[in-house]
């Protein structure tokens, strides 16, 4: 599963969250994170409960990424997963 299809299956959440649901290092879902959000298709704000921590969500823009990409399809998973992460 990539972090796209991720952020619309469960919403938003923290690259922590995020690197336990795809099998990844924090460091490395951030790095998807900061590569995501400069293409428009995530947006990452500060926490309100702990400011340590940025919350990720999907965009409009990176909704459109998933279905062009045809991951919004059925459920069907054919866009290539993050680097290292396991298939759902």
């Amino acid at each position: 599963m990539t972090l796209l299809a991720l952020l619309h299956k469960h919403g938003a959440m923290s690259a922590v969250e995020a690197s336990a649901h795809l099998g990844l290092s924090p460091s490395q879902v951030r790095r998807q994170c900061r590569d995501l959000a400069q293409r428009g298709w995530i947006t990452s704000t500060p926490d309100p409960e702990d400011a340590r921590y940025t919350i990720n969500a999907l965009t409009v823009e990176g909704h459109a990424a998933l279905k062009q990409k045809g991951q919004i399809n059925g459920g069907r998973n054919i866009m290539r997963p993050v680097s290292g992460a396991r298939a759902d």
